[in-house]
C-alpha cells in the first residue's frame, strides 16, 4: 500500500515548517504526523465541532475535536476499526499529543467513539468541513475541467433490491391505440424532470440504500457487488469538489445533472468530463445552457458511432484523474473494507478519506503552486 510520502513525493517540500517542528514532539515525528500537523491546519474541524464541558453529573465529557482528528488519523495511518484505533493512540504519544488527549487516560473508550462517530455522521460533519475547505480554498480560482466518475463500495448489508420487492410495471398493448382509446401521455424521463429541480431535492428522490449493483471495468468485464456507489467530482490535480453516495444500483447519469449544479454552486469550471454512461441529451443541454462544454464520451447504443474531434480527444485524457482520485481513495484512505453500516455512517466514514485528499491536495497545488505548474 502507497503512503503519503510515495502519493505526493518529497515529504518535506510539501509538508514545509517556518519553525523547528521537533520541539513540539515528545518523540522523533514520522511523516504521518507531519502530514496530520498540516492536515489538521488545513480543514480547521473547530468550527463545527463544539465541546459543551462537562455536563452536570457523572464524569466530565470526553473531547468531540479530539475524536474527530482520531479518526482522521486512522485515514491517514490506515486504520479501519475503532479497536485498533484507540491502540494507536495509548501506544502513540505523538499521536495522542495532535489529537488534543494529554494522557493516555484521556483517550475514550471503543463504545465512546462508536457513539460520537454515529453523531457526526448524523450531523455530515464530514460533509460540513469539506464544503468549508472548497469555499475558502478552491472557489477563488477558475478550474479548467470537473471530471466525473463513480466507484463501487462493498458494504456488509442486505440489499434491498431483490427481484420479488421490484413491482412489475404494466406493458401497454402493441400496436395502434383501438377505437376511443385514451392513452396517457408519455412521461418525462428522471433526467427530464431534474434538468428544473433543486439539486437537493433531486438526490432525496434517487435510491441511497444498499443494492446489488453492476459496472463494466477498463478492462471491459463486469463486475457485481452488493453496496453503494461513491460519486465524484474532480479538478484537473485531483481535488474532490463533490461527494454522493448512491445504492450501487443508480445508474451514473442519475446522479450528475445535480451534481453539476451542486459543483458549479461552489467553483467556475469550463469543461466537464464523463465516460459513456453519462451519455444522455438533457445532461449536454444542461451543461451548454451553463456556458460550458460538454466533453462525454458517447455511448454506441445511442445510436451512429460519433468520435471526439482533436482538441476534445486532447482534453478527454484529463478525465484519468477521477480514476487516480477513486483509487488514491480506495487504496489507502478509506481501507479494504466498510465496517459501519447505514447510508449515514458509511457516508461519513468515505468523506473522512475525501477530507484527508481534499486537505492533501491543497497542501500540494494551492498553497506550494509550484507542484502545480510542475503537473502542468
Amino acid at each position: 500500500m502507497k503512503s503519503i510520502k510515495e502519493v505526493l513525493g518529497d515529504i518535506q517540500q510539501v509538508f514545509a515548517f517556518d519553525f523547528d517542528y521537533r520541539l513540539i514532539f515528545d518523540e522523533i515525528p514520522t511523516s504521518d504526523h507531519l502530514a496530520l500537523m498540516n492536515i489538521f491546519r488545513v480543514m480547521n474541524p473547530e468550527v463545527f465541532i463544539h465541546d459543551s464541558g462537562k455536563g452536570r453529573r457523572g464524569r466530565p465529557r470526553k473531547t468531540r475535536l479530539g475524536i474527530y482528528k482520531s479518526y482522521i488519523a486512522a485515514s491517514v495511518m490506515g486504520i479501519t476499526t475503532n479497536s485498533d484505533l484507540r491502540k494507536r493512540l495509548l501506544s502513540d504519544v505523538n499521536l495522542r499529543k495532535l489529537c488534543g488527549f494529554s494522557t493516555r487516560n484521556a483517550v475514550p473508550s471503543e463504545s465512546v467513539f462508536s457513539r460520537v462517530f454515529a453523531a457526526f455522521a448524523q450531523g455530515d460533519v464530514s460533509q460540513n468541513v469539506h464544503d468549508a475547505m472548497i469555499a475558502e480554498y478552491v472557489s477563488p480560482l477558475l478550474i479548467g475541467h470537473i471530471s466525473r466518475d463513480s466507484t463501487a463500495i462493498h458494504a456488509r448489508e442486505k440489499a434491498v433490491n431483490r427481484k420479488k420487492d421490484i413491482p412489475k410495471k404494466k406493458k401497454r398493448g402493441r400496436g395502434r391505440p383501438k377505437r376511443g382509446e385514451i392513452r396517457p401521455p408519455k412521461e418525462e424521463t428522471v433526467l427530464e424532470k431534474q434538468v428544473d429541480m433543486d439539486p437537493d431535492k433531486a438526490l432525496q428522490d434517487i435510491n441511497i440504500q444498499p443494492s446489488w449493483g453492476c459496472k463494466v471495468n477498463s478492462q471491459g468485464k463486469k463486475n457485481h457487488w452488493k453496496g453503494y456507489k461513491l460519486h465524484l467530482d474532480v479538478t484537473d490535480f485531483g481535488l474532490p469538489v463533490t461527494a454522493v453516495l448512491t445504492g450501487a444500483n443508480v445508474y451514473d447519469n442519475q446522479v450528475a445533472i445535480p451534481m453539476e449544479k451542486l459543483t458549479e454552486r461552489k467553483v467556475r469550471f469550463l469543461y466537464s468530463l464523463m465516460d459513456s454512461a453519462y451519455d444522455a441529451g438533457p445532461l449536454r443541454s444542461l451543461i451548454l445552457s451553463r456556458n460550458r462544454v460538454p466533453i462525454i464520451e458517447y455511448n454506441k447504443r445511442r445510436g451512429p458511432e460519433q468520435y471526439f474531434d482533436p482538441a476534445e480527444k486532447q482534453r478527454f485524457k484529463i478525465r484519468s484523474t477521477v480514476e487516480r482520485t477513486n483509487a488514491h481513495l480506495k487504496d489507502w484512505l478509506i481501507g479494504p473494507a466498510i465496517y459501519v453500516k447505514g447510508p449515514k455512517k458509511v457516508m461519513q466514514r468515505l468523506m473522512l478519506g475525501v477530507v484527508v485528499l481534499t486537505s492533501l491536495k491543497i497542501l500540494q497545488y494551492i498553497e506550494r503552486p509550484e507542484f502545480l505548474r510542475q503537473a502542468a
